[in-house]
């Protein structure tokens, strides 16, 4: 999956990423007129004209991605003081099997490493998808992973 643009809609919510190469989480969150962080991404799903869309809606405190502007899943998130919960992940029954999940939490991951938060993935998906990748462990702190088995 490529970043290949953000908020191409918005270009004026972009004024404090405009001459970024390629726009991250962090410095489309430094921009003053973006309401929310939201980044769009293209990617191989059922044909190459197919738009995904992941986006931190902290008023609902779950993390969700579009398919094609429609809502098709979420990952629930409690914030503690140094890390998110993350108790809950749901994709539309129409979605399953798309990997659709997958990208989810890749994106919920990442975007916690790059805040610099660790994750306590209470959500046995979120668990497994660590356990299949693990360059994310390092996100669960040591305790945590004995207690979640990873």
């Amino acid at each position: 999956m490529r970043l290949i643009e953000a908020l191409v809609n918005m270009p004026e919510a972009l004024d404090g990423a405009v001459g970024q190469t390629r726009p991250t989480a962090k410095n489309l969150q430094a921009c003053p007129r973006l309401p929310e962080r939201l980044l769009l991404y293209h990617g191989a799903m059922t044909s190459d004209s197919d738009r995904i869309t992941f986006k931190d809606n902290e008023a609902a405190q779950q993390y969700e991605v579009y398919v094609d502007g429609k809502l098709a899943g979420h990952a629930e998130y409690r914030p503690l003081s140094d890390a998110r919960l993350l108790p809950h992940t749901e994709v539309d029954e129409q979605y399953g099997g798309q990997g659709i999940g997958s990208r989810l939490v890749k994106f919920v991951l990442d975007d916690l490493r790059e805040r610099g938060l660790n994750a306590v993935p209470t959500c046995p998906f979120v668990a497994d998808y660590i356990r299949k990748h693990p360059k994310y462990l390092e996100l669960v702190q040591p305790e945590q992973r004995r207690t979640l088995g990873l």
